[in-house]
């Protein structure tokens, strides 16, 4: 299983949690982690010269993933959900709308929004005084 991902602790705990996965599949895993910068480049530059693709990438943001879709850099995995998906692992409503439409096109799926962290945003501050 190889993962291309950014260089930080959450893309660790991923990395971390991809491991357990790998290993309890029986398969490798073959990180990289390079830079959000990078990953673009490295994704092109890989697809256009024929070179080995990775099995997960983590974006760096959905912006690339209708960019990447539409140039069949990354796969419909739409199928493959419906295929092998395990209902109590994935269930696609529970993805808010907007996560949803970040990685489809039509009635294909090209990727799955993921939080990498468990914090909580701040509530707005009170415009009220005393």
């Amino acid at each position: 299983m190889g993962f291309l991902a950014e260089h930080n602790a959450h893309q660790l705990t991923l990395a971390a949690r991809l491991t357990a996965v790998a290993k309890s599949w029986g398969v490798n895993r073959d990180v990289r982690y390079i830079t959000t910068d990078e990953i673009e480049k490295k994704v092109m530059i890989d697809c256009v010269d024929g070179a080995p693709t990775w099995d997960l990438v983590y974006a760096g943001g959905i912006q690339r993933m209708a960019k990447w879709g539409c140039c069949g850099i990354v796969k419909n995995i739409a199928p493959l959900i419906k295929l092998v998906g395990d209902p109590k692992l994935l269930v696609w409503d529970d993805f808010t709308p907007s996560a949803r439409n970040a990685v489809t096109l039509g009635d294909k799926v090209f990727g799955l929004t993921v939080a990498t962290s468990s914090r909580r945003p701040r509530p707005p501050k009170s415009t009220l005084s005393g």
